[in-house]
């Protein structure tokens, strides 16, 4: 994949840790269990059958494991410790602050980096878990999954990363336990101490990001941000002066038409 990393930015080479099927089916079967957890048994949601069967179903297997450089890419800039300021990607500000720029001499150690990585990812799953049973009770039918490349995935994901599931609270609630425990990993390798306040509100924060994230990477695989896909689309043809709509060009004049009817009369027209 090309373009990476941007200009000014220094990435950590992250090694994911769940990389294989099996150990995304261990932890979707935990994504499962907080679902579970997180509803009232006496007042479950419609669909409900649905929703857990669709949390590890091969197909979301799969597209996790397809995703894992990608993953692993969004950490890796995670951990940067080089790169001025506090902005990471998919934010539109500062709030929540990149993990290695909050704080940049501990996130220097490489066990500090695979400890949190780790952790890191475990939210970022429960959030993508957390959307594939979510959108099976949507009111216009659960979304179809989509085959993209990854380097389509990764231009629609990171604009979209701080967005997922928004306003959705049951995502707070099906992620709070790998929430929990990145910050509890973040202190016992020294990010925090017990009166730290701001700190853990960092953390908080930046374990809320990664939990949307992963909801983000579930939504960009599927039909809705096919939008979004049409729109770049555009853009792309705008930059290189093509119209969008103007798909089909006499070879004779390079003028556009939206048919290959009308470039026929066209040239049956004016160039017989």
């Amino acid at each position: 994949m090309t373009g990476w990393p941007p200009v000014g930015i220094s990435p950590v080479q992250y090694e994911p840790q769940i990389v294989s099927e099996q150990r995304t089916r261990e932890g979707l079967a935990e994504v499962r269990a907080c679902f579970v957890a997180a509803y009232d048994p006496e007042q479950l949601p419609p669909m409900w059958d649905d929703m857990l069967a669709a949390i590890d179903k091969p197909a979301v297997v799969a597209l996790y494991v397809k995703c894992v450089p990608l993953v692993a890419r969004l950490i890796g800039a995670e951990l940067d410790t080089e790169t001025p300021g506090k902005r990471g990607l998919g934010r539109l500000s500062p709030s929540p602050p990149r993990l290695g720029a909050r704080f940049r001499r501990k996130i220097r150690d490489a066990d500090v980096q695979r400890e949190l990585g780790g952790s890191a990812e475990r939210v970022v799953l429960g959030g993508y878990g957390a959307a594939a049973g979510l959108y099976q009770s949507r009111r216009d039918g659960p979304p179809g999954l989509r085959e993209r490349s990854e380097q389509e995935i990764w231009r629609l994901w990171v604009p979209q990363a701080y967005a997922g599931l928004r306003g959705v609270a049951a995502l707070d609630a099906i992620t709070e336990k790998p929430r929990t425990e990145f910050v509890r990993v973040a202190r016992k390798v020294g990010l925090t101490g017990p009166i730290a306040w701001r700190k853990k509100l960092s953390l908080a924060l930046i374990a809320h990001f990664y939990a949307a994230a992963g909801a983000a990477l579930y939504e960009v695989n599927t039909d809705l941000v096919d939008h979004l896909e049409k729109s770049a689309e555009e853009a792309r043809r705008r930059d290189s002066g093509e119209s969008a709509e103007k798909t089909v060009r006499c070879q004779e004049c390079g003028r556009g038409f939206k048919t290959a009817t009308a470039l026929a009369g066209h040239a049956r027209d004016v160039h017989e």
